[in-house]
């Protein structure tokens, strides 16, 4: 009895200890965020619209966590966009449409980086009613049936062959990132799914299916008409930049199959 006491003490301040560190690693970034965001990101305004001039803070991490669930890439998503604000590389354009651009903000790249962690790990204030409200957005955007998630996961998806062009091989390292991903030709900005590869593995075949949904309700069977890319990231993040090679086909349906030659260099 006394050993079970003296490991339920260890354990509790193992944990707590734990605990205290994760509060310690954001609480650099909380105190930037309610310094810089949260006049314009924060809760106090609820979900009223009307008094709202930016969207609250909880909801940018809804949308940004599922393209990048990983602590780097949403910190490198988030910071990038504060550094500059690119409407192309938005994963909010509804809120674009009904706030207008985010106005620049004259903060260097670290705090930015440290308040992005905060986004993404910290303890975020949510105003009442925003559940209820993305899933009303939500429904607006992709198909019914997909929206009130009638149509059942399809195992049986797009079987897409992927290979890199002889010209381009030199300027692509075996360890370089690459984002094998399927969009709606029409609807959400967001991937229907998402492999991520190297470019070691070239050439390759996978199937995108629904089973490798980002959200529950879009799904690769709900949309009639889709696109499917490949991208070698030269950064490392999936947002594509300058000098990434990539190369897109269209108007893809569930059940084809298609190959993809990466055969071109992103210039923007």
């Amino acid at each position: 009895m006394k050993i079970l006491r003296i490991l339920l003490v260890t354990l509790t301040i193992f944990f707590t200890q734990i605990s205290f560190a994760d509060k310690d690693k954001y609480e650099a970034g909380e105190k930037l965020y309610k310094t810089n965001c949260a006049v314009c990101h924060g809760s106090s305004s609820g979900m009223d619209l009307k008094k709202r001039i930016a969207p609250p803070i909880a909801a940018v991490r809804m949308h940004y966590i599922n393209t990048f669930p990983d602590e780097d890439s949403f910190v490198q998503a988030i910071s990038g966009w504060v550094e500059n604000q690119d409407e192309s590389k938005s994963m909010m354009r509804g809120a674009i449409r009904k706030f207008n651009i985010m106005p620049p903000i004259s903060i260097p790249k670290e705090d930015a980086m440290k308040i992005a962690a905060y986004i993404y790990g910290g303890n975020l204030d949510s105003p009442k009613g925003l559940k209820k409200h993305v899933e009303e957005e939500h429904s607006k955007a992709v198909a019914p049936a997909v929206a009130n998630n009638d149509i059942k996961s399809n195992t049986q998806g797009i079987t897409v062959s992927i290979s890199l062009s002889d010209k381009l091989k030199s300027q692509a390292s075996s360890t370089d990132l690459v984002f094998i991903y399927a969009k709606a030709m029409s609807g959400p900005p967001m991937p229907l799914a998402v492999v991520k590869k190297q470019v070691k593995d070239l050439p390759i075949e996978i199937v995108l299916n629904d089973e490798m949904a980002m959200m529950p309700n879009l799904k690769l069977s709900g949309f009639s008409e889709i696109k499917v890319g490949a991208r070698i990231s030269k950064s490392g993040q999936p947002i594509a930049r300058n000098g990434d090679l990539f190369s897109e086909k269209a108007s893809i349906k569930v059940g084809d199959k298609v190959s993809i030659e990466i055969d071109t260099v992103v210039v923007k």
